[in-house]
């Protein structure tokens, strides 16, 4: 079972590089709601804005020394443009506020 996260590492980690994600209180204000995206989470312990940077210029280079390596770490594949904007929406709601 997944531990609860906090609204500041959910929307943390949505904000990190979703680049154009809107967090705005929903209508009866009790939680954030996203309005809109733009791009994939990074995946864990990727070495912030820098080594997101890194990982996407590698996985999208199969020339890239670091190519493989970065594919195998985050599983064989990666769509840096994906985003589901109805599971961000409901891991919001389930966060304590």
């Amino acid at each position: 079972m997944e531990r609860p996260r906090s609204a500041a590492s959910i929307v943390g980690a949505r904000l990190y590089s979703a680049q154009a994600a809107a967090l705005v209180p929903d209508p009866d204000m009790r939680r954030p709601l996203c309005l809109d995206r733009q791009n994939a989470c990074p995946q864990e312990d990727v070495g912030g804005v820098p080594g997101y940077a890194d990982f996407l210029e590698a996985i999208g280079d199969p020339t890239h020394e670091e190519h493989d390596h970065f594919l195998e770490w985050c599983g064989g594949n990666f769509d840096p443009a994906a985003f589901d904007l109805a599971l961000t929406n409901q891991q919001l709601s389930e966060v304590k506020f």
